[in-house]
Parts: structure tokens; sequence; C-alpha cells
């Protein structure tokens, strides 16, 4: 009896103890801001099609279909003084 009482009280305990998903909870959730308008567009569902300079922060797998040079600059800016800078510059070479 004493091992279910245990097993019963870990579950309800775990909710209040474990569970904490508010505000101030994580850190450093504005490295989940996204960088590209196109992705932004498309819901941040860009894994698949980074075909552009923006997949550096995406699919850096991508950046082997770019066909030239490439840069990316972008400035946001968010509430409460919250400000995001991006800089992105891809050369492609045949030769690696």
């Amino acid at each position: 009896m004493r091992p279910l009482c245990a097993l019963i009280l870990l579950f309800v305990l775990k909710g209040p103890a474990f569970g904490r998903n508010g505000p101030g909870s994580t850190t450093a959730n504005l490295l989940k801001i996204g960088v590209s308008p196109r992705a932004s567009g498309m819901g941040e569902a860009f894994v698949a099609l980074a075909d552009d300079v923006n997949a550096i922060f995406y699919n850096p797998g991508g950046l082997g279909r770019l066909e030239r040079q490439a840069l990316a600059l972008m400035h946001n800016s968010h509430f409460d003084g919250i400000t995001q800078e991006w800089l992105a510059y891809a050369f492609p070479t045949r030769r690696y």
C-alpha cells in the first residue's frame, strides 16, 4: 500500500513542482525569434526550404544550394526595449 501512495503522491506533486512554464521561468527566449521575413511568413517552417543566406540560422545544410554571394541585414525592435540585429553573409564555393 505504501508504494502505491508514494506513486500517487509523486504524480500529484509533479505538476506544481516541475511544471513551471510561465513567464520568467526560462532564459534566452529571444533566441527563438526568427531572423527572416520569408521564414516568419511561413510560420518558421523553413528548414526544408532554406535556400538563401538565412539558411545559416535555420538549416546550415541549405547553404550548399547557394549559387551566388548573399548578404542579409535585419534590425528588429520589440517591446520593452528589446532589439535584435542579424547580419549574415554567405560566399559559395564549388571548390570544396
